[in-house]
């Protein structure tokens, strides 16, 4: 059964409730229940998320609030930290934290943004973080959805349905919604194999994807569209 943990690095009131929405949508296509007749059910519906707040009602937020967000969430014991945010400048605040959550196994990925374009975005382009790139119900490359060399896969990231506060649904678009299904297959992969790294659990994914556009990697889907069941077939 899903379960929380709780952190708010943004109001800082100890209550992490999602007051612009983003957040849940994200975590419902990992995680929304599949046992209560209701709604949605996430891909990896078991999965436990930790709630950890670190942006504001108008979906902005400040870099050490992420980078406190992100250090809480290691510290108590995340294995996976999906991140559906991103700008064009580097912090190397976030950047040394991202180096030490992947120093302590953290898989951990990013949204690749939504500008149509294949300049800088971070944290989807530092190094340590496993990028993700939207596809359109054709499978083909989500219209707005960012490019380039440092692109490691893409997922569905148009006609969304997911979770809101309050017990409703939305049907929403952007790479912010393709980065947690490759999220919820990782975490489909360490529920098997928990003692993977972080770079064999990228190798996994990226292997095991559907390969459209060109042969082999691009720099329009990466390694191709992520394939949960290709995934997971090594290990059943």
């Amino acid at each position: 059964q899903s379960s929380a943990n709780f952190g708010d690095f943004s109001g800082f009131d100890n209550n992490p409730y999602d007051e612009n929405s983003h957040g849940t949508l994200v975590s419902g296509v990992i995680a929304a229940k599949t046992n209560n007749s209701e709604g949605i059910a996430g891909l990896a519906y078991d999965a436990k998320i930790m709630t950890v707040r670190a942006f504001d009602a108008t979906g902005n937020a400040e870099s050490d609030d992420i980078a406190n967000a992100i250090l809480y969430a290691v510290e108590n014991g995340a294995q996976i930290i999906n991140m559906s945010f991103g700008e064009t400048f580097e912090s190397y605040l976030i950047r040394d934290v991202l180096r030490y959550a992947y120093s302590q196994g953290v898989v951990l990925f990013s949204s690749s943004g939504n500008n149509n374009w294949n300049l800088p975005h971070y944290p989807s382009d530092q190094p340590e973080v496993i990028s993700v790139g939207g596809i359109n119900p054709a499978l083909s490359k989500y219209g707005f959805g960012n490019y380039g060399s440092m692109l490691d896969i893409s997922a569905p990231g148009q006609e969304i349905i997911s979770t809101e506060p309050a017990k409703s649904y939305k049907t929403t678009n952007g790479t912010s919604m393709a980065s947690p299904y490759v999220a919820a297959t990782a975490a489909l992969i360490l529920e098997l194999k928990p003692d993977l790294s972080p770079a064999q659990v990228k190798s996994i994914l990226q292997e095991s994807a559907l390969d459209v556009g060109d042969n082999g990697w691009d720099v329009t889907y990466g390694a191709g569209i992520v394939n949960a069941s290709a995934a997971l077939d090594a290990y059943t």
